[in-house]
């Protein structure tokens, strides 16, 4: 399989193709590849995207009978095995006899692989957040052909997700170095405007993004990208005026609704308004992404954080975690964040089933296992069995522990305010410095959790002195 030629409408088309795998818009990334797949004689490569956008959203067994017979395409020969060993791990971890079939292959395939068998194998890991193995393939690709321009653009989008937090100066020199080869090269151009963001330098951001806007008219990805900058500044006349850009180009445009809703909810304080796009975005959303779970899930966990437990956003809001779950019913997490969702309404028995039939999906998943413990806590208070059970599931956890678990263990330590108190500081800085990897962007505000954080704060509150202190002095 041989590349076809880059004209800008196929430089666009990957990048667009690339965006939306990142952001996780697997609908869009289909329709633009099943698209180009018919306009391009050669559709290898796009009917290769379409699969794995299918194993990434969850469609697993349509993405693994999609890609089967691509498995003698030279090129992504390679990417193909993996994708292929990955969804059935997800789907048939069962089915040995096949796993053992492709994983011989892939030892094969290795071994005469070309520079751009690797570049594709990197593409999906990268694709698939497998950054480390993605970085793998990709320093194999280059040790091939150090000059790849692909693979070096490739090598520095992919470090950015792996560093998240820790914008490093080798993923800079990576996309500068692809831009002394190319300085119009719309990925690299992209790239470098997503390492300032991420960096905190949104000025710098925007002004890449403007050549690009102004270059490329038609296209609405430089846009979004733009908004999220302005959104990072809280400059929301600008942000208001990007969205009526992006509108023009894109009327369903899932980001920038989303950025809508964010703004009704949390700006205007207009839980009305909130509620009634929320129920327009569903619709919006099972047209333009209708197999996405995550992007249902992902809603849920956005704006049920940010809406001061109103019962008019959380019934909306519920819909969306009640179809993420029911589109993929072996998902432990989407069933637990139903559960979550009972509790923030405070229908507790609900949620305790809820829990229940996820931790039958998963005895191990410590979301599940702490859904339980909250819906315990609830119901009989502080008691030597969920002692227990939260030393337990800090066991479980390693390094990194849940904020939730700090938060019960300050409850069960009431009458130890010390204690207690080390456990809420712990709770709100793991919250804080989680939500700090991003700019402020949904993303943060997701990872930040301010209605969790609310629950911090009244258990602080608990522990403060009976009596204000007199302070005396001399006037």
């Amino acid at each position: 399989m041989n590349r076809a030629q880059p004209t800008m409408d196929l430089v666009w088309i990957r990048c667009n193709i690339n965006y939306y795998f990142r952001e996780k818009c697997y609908g869009n990334v289909k329709k633009l590849s099943y698209k180009a797949s018919k306009q391009y004689g050669d559709a290898a490569e796009f009917l290769f995207y379409g699969g794995l956008a299918n194993i990434l959203e969850g469609q697993v067994q349509k993405g693994i009978s999609e890609l089967t017979p691509l498995q003698s395409e030279k090129d992504i020969q390679l990417a193909v095995v993996i994708a292929l060993i990955y969804g059935y791990k997800l789907s048939s971890p069962t089915e040995r006899e096949a796993l053992y079939s492709l994983e011989s292959k892939l030892k094969e395939e290795k071994k005469q692989a070309n520079a751009l068998s690797f570049f594709y194998a990197g593409l999906f890991l990268s694709f698939a957040e497998k950054y480390e193995k993605a970085s793998e393939y990709i320093n194999k690709s280059l040790r091939k052909d150090p000059n790849n321009l692909e693979v070096i653009i490739l090598k520095g989008w992919n470090d950015m997700y792996m560093n998240l937090g820790d914008m490093q100066v080798s993923i800079l020199d990576c996309l500068e170095l692809a831009l002394s080869k190319s300085d119009r090269n719309v990925e690299a151009l992209l790239g470098l405007a997503k390492f300032k963001y991420f960096a905190k330098e949104y000025d710098a951001s925007n002004l890449t993004l403007d050549r690009l806007i102004v270059n490329n008219t038609g296209q609405v990805v430089p846009l979004v990208e733009k908004m999220k900058n302005e959104f990072a500044l809280q400059k929301w006349d600008a942000v208001y005026d990007t969205l009526e850009r992006i509108f023009l180009l894109d009327p369903d445009n899932v980001e920038a609704l989303k950025v809508k809703i964010f703004i009704a909810l949390c700006k205007n304080a207009d839980y009305i308004e909130a509620a009634d796009q929320l129920n327009k975005f569903f619709t919006i959303l099972e047209n333009e992404e209708s197999h996405n779970a995550y992007q249902f899930y992902n809603t849920t966990q956005i704006f049920s954080r940010v809406c001061s437990r109103s019962s008019t956003v959380l019934s909306q809001v519920y819909r969306f975690a009640q179809y993420a779950s029911e589109m993929n019913p072996g998902n432990v997490d989407y069933l637990s964040e139903v559960g979550y969702q009972c509790i923030l309404q405070a229908k507790y028995k609900d949620a305790l089933s809820f829990f229940k039939a996820a931790s039958k999906l998963d005895s191990n998943s410590i979301t599940a296992l702490c859904g339980l413990t909250l819906c315990q806590m609830n119901e009989n208070g502080p008691t030597e069995q969920i002692s227990q059970q939260i030393e337990l599931l800090f066991e479980m956890q390693g390094n990194n522990k849940l904020p939730v678990l700090y938060h019960l263990s300050a409850q069960l330590n009431l009458k130890n305010p010390s204690s207690a108190i080390s456990f809420l500081t712990n709770a709100y800085e793991a919250k804080i410095a989680f939500a700090n990897r991003h700019p402020f962007s949904l993303a943060y505000v997701k990872d930040l959790d301010p209605d969790f954080l609310l629950e911090v704060y009244k258990e602080f509150k608990k522990h403060l002195p009976k009596k204000p202190f007199i302070i005396v002095g001399f006037v």
